[in-house]
């Protein structure tokens, strides 16, 4: 229990990065009333998250008597896009325009991985359990990579539907990878 208190935002960043995962595969598998669903979950989401984002933000203002607005303007950003998805369900046009975002994302993010990976399996080698989180780190960013290449240009190998399923498949990976690297790294704490 103390693992998840000390490290509770890593936590729920890989939890939001797992949901994230599954909704791009449902959006990706799915047909327009899916993409509504959707498009509502993600709504409500930003709209619970910014709202709480927000009060805490005033809470903290007040204990320490300073200043919130660069957190009550993002707060307010993610309260009003949320607001917007779940009133007009338009997940489907992020979702097309991230059908050109997403080779990029995740070209970085795989050279990234693939090189934390190897600073774990380097600087890290005589911990437990750093020879399967570096290992793990390296595959699955050569695979998001990969499949980044993959998916560059005006006719892309993988294109369409196809994409937004390995997409959220590769997201629920990395997703696992981050949570496995957080309690590593806490249990050496």
């Amino acid at each position: 229990m103390k693992i998840i208190a000390k490290n509770l935002a890593k936590f729920i960043e890989g939890a939001i990065l797992l949901t994230l995962g599954i909704l791009v595969i449902i959006v990706g598998a799915g047909n327009a009333e899916a993409s509504k669903t959707v498009s509502t979950v993600i709504g409500v989401v930003l709209l619970v998250i910014g709202t709480l984002t927000l009060l805490l933000a005033i809470l903290n203002g007040v204990k320490n008597k300073a200043s919130f607005a660069a957190l009550a303007v993002s707060s307010g950003a993610l309260i009003g896009v949320g607001i917007s998805l779940f009133v007009h369900p338009w997940a489907m046009e992020i979702v097309n325009l991230f059908l050109y975002v997403i080779p990029y994302i995740l070209i970085c993010v795989g050279a990234v991985v693939i090189c934390d990976g190897v600073f774990t399996l380097v600087l890290r080698r005589k911990e437990k359990g750093a020879l399967a989180a570096g290992l793990l780190a390296i595959v699955s960013g050569a695979v998001a990579l990969t499949f980044g290449i993959l998916c560059v240009g005006d006719k892309p190998v993988i294109s369409g539907g196809t994409q937004l399923i390995v997409f959220g498949i590769i997201i629920v990976v990395l997703a696992t990878v981050a949570l496995l690297t957080t309690v590593i790294n806490a249990s050496k704490e």
